[in-house]
């Protein structure tokens, strides 16, 4: 317990989940562009362990932390010759974090049930990000 009396505990299962999708991800070739996604990526798991370990009370700043990489992300120019699944993977990454994001900010309000929502979204969206970025040829 903390001061704040809660902290984010995010399931074994879940961290599992989450890893084996972040590094399916980070090891398939999809032409332009592909290193430069799977920092972000990386990136963006680093930032969601170090807030699935802190208390309610001081996720703002790893939360801040995860919409910087999200925007990022979401802004990058993907080379010539990026293709299309690595496009749409990108897509859906982008989609997974903010759900990522919005499942901290319900749980930094009190709001648990939604929070389980967003999380449940978020590896939906990955998954389907991983299976775009098994496409790539």
């Amino acid at each position: 317990m903390t001061s704040s009396g809660m902290e984010f505990r995010m399931s074994k299962k879940r961290r599992a989940v989450v890893a084996v999708v972040f590094g399916l991800m980070l090891f398939t070739g999809c032409g332009a562009g592909k290193e430069d996604v799977v920092s972000h990526i990386s990136r963006f798991q680093n930032a969601l362990e170090v807030a699935g370990a802190t208390p309610r009370i001081a996720l703002s700043s790893p939360v801040e932390q995860m919409q910087t990489i999200k925007m990022e992300l979401e802004t990058l120019k993907l080379g010539f010759g990026a293709s299309k699944p690595l496009r749409d993977a990108r897509a859906k990454a982008v989609e997974g974090m903010g759900h990522t994001i919005q499942g901290f900010l319900a749980f930094m309000q009190g709001r648990e049930a939604m929070s389980s929502y967003y999380f449940l979204e978020s590896g939906e969206a990955l998954q389907e990000a991983h299976a775009l970025l098994s496409k790539c040829h």
